[in-house]
């Protein structure tokens, strides 16, 4: 086999798999679990107040699960932490195993969107996907924030979010089925974590602009968004019961349910966009490498190139 066809083999690979985001994955999270451990705030809720419950027990489901609960605001994430507290207990080592499985996760979601998007590159859309996957990964802020289980957690709210965008991309017809998935998935991501509140919205602009999905026409749109209102009103509505008076967004988090703790409304709203902030500066990087005529992605560089 010559050397050209080796490159031939490898771009085809890179182009099917994600090899470039698995790899970077690796080198930046493999090692995590033998050298991270807890911070304060994963020790206030996941180590200290579980002495003394058994795993799956009803007691320790009571402390991460129900309206007042460490978890009030978030009960999709309590029930995840549950689970999670319930197979690793208050080792350090499996809670650090869980973030990067996360962030995995979430890159590769995150992948399957952007080359979603990028029927431009039909032959290279998918390193354009992997770059702007890449270049979310090894933010700083992400790499921060993924060290603290408590919030690398919280990732799952981005899943959910980059799958309903992938949903409204893959779609082209306003179906029932459609319709289910996409109200499912947005308020799976609504209780799970409110960094994503209304953010769905400016989703759907984007869409319209460009006519991706289905949202071909203005009364398409209007349907689109009116699902999207309905899946958002329904982790409000909790939350406002959850909390009268707080016009349904979560201000109270798991600070404001331990003893002794007070609320911080700065450390809140910086902790909103701990993920969408990160996101949609991924997906500017995502239209940057679009828009720019770069020599890798030229279809006349062998390494990029796939023969039919």
């Amino acid at each position: 086999m010559s050397r050209y066809q080796s490159f031939e083999r490898l771009s085809f690979l890179t182009q099917r798999l994600p090899i470039v985001l698995t790899l970077c994955w690796m080198a930046l999270h493999l090692l995590r679990p033998f050298k991270l451990g807890f911070y304060f705030d994963d020790w206030l809720v996941f180590v200290e107040p579980l002495h003394g419950t058994a795993p799956f027990s009803l007691a320790r489901l009571h402390f991460f699960f129900g309206p007042t609960s460490v978890f009030g605001p978030r009960p999709l994430l309590g029930l995840f932490a549950f689970f999670v507290s319930s197979v690793f207990g208050d080792s350090a080592f499996g809670f650090q195993c869980v973030s990067s499985l996360l962030v995995l996760v979430a890159a590769l979601s995150l992948r399957s969107w952007f080359n979603s998007l990028l029927d431009i590159f039909p032959g290279n859309r998918n390193l354009v996907g992997d770059l702007a996957a890449i270049f979310w990964m090894v933010m700083p802020w992400m790499l921060g924030v993924t060290a603290w289980p408590i919030l690398a957690q919280t990732l799952i709210a981005q899943v959910l979010f980059t799958e309903a965008a992938r949903l409204l991309v893959k779609h082209k017809e306003l179906t029932p089925k459609f319709a289910a998935q996409l109200m499912i998935l947005l308020m799976a991501c609504g209780l799970v974590y409110e960094a994503f509140y209304f953010q769905v919205f400016l989703l759907v602009a984007f869409y319209a602009i460009y006519r991706r999905g289905p949202t071909q026409t203005a009364s398409q749109i209007a349907y689109v968004a009116a699902l999207c209102a309905l899946a958002q009103a329904i982790p409000i509505a909790y939350n406002t019961y959850r909390i009268p008076g707080t016009l349904g967004y979560p201000t109270l988090g798991f600070r404001d349910n331990l003893p002794g703790a007070s609320f911080d409304r700065d450390s809140k709203e910086v902790g909103t966009a701990v993920f969408w902030a990160p996101l949609w500066a991924s997906c500017l990087g995502l239209l940057h490498l679009s828009c720019c005529n770069l020599n890798l992605l030229d279809s006349r560089i062998p390494l990029c190139s796939v023969r039919n």
